[in-house]
């Protein structure tokens, strides 16, 4: 599964097993390829960029993070942030 961010000019993509591709389409680089560190499992069917700020997001595909917590990725800074706060509230 994979999206293009063609405002800043980046490739992200998801594996099967959860890995994470950052390619910086413009420079012909890698940014981050792999796994996501213990704790964060990127979902593999869920690839959502921010169009004014580029920040990309998914929810937490690890089976420990029962809320499924969303999971930022800051392509300017190359850095994951998790746990974001869950917008949705179940009653």
């Amino acid at each position: 599964y994979h999206r293009v961010d063609a405002k800043r000019g980046m490739l992200y993509a998801v594996g099967m097993s959860g890995e994470f591709l950052a390619w910086d389409i413009n420079a012909q680089k890698t940014k981050w390829a792999g796994y996501l560190p213990p704790g964060m499992e990127w979902y593999n069917r869920a690839i959502l960029i921010d169009d004014e700020t580029g920040m990309v997001y998914t929810t937490n595909r690890d089976k420990e993070d029962k809320e499924r917590h969303f999971i930022k990725y800051d392509p300017a800074k190359n850095r994951l942030q998790f746990p974001l706060p869950s917008p949705l509230l179940w009653p």
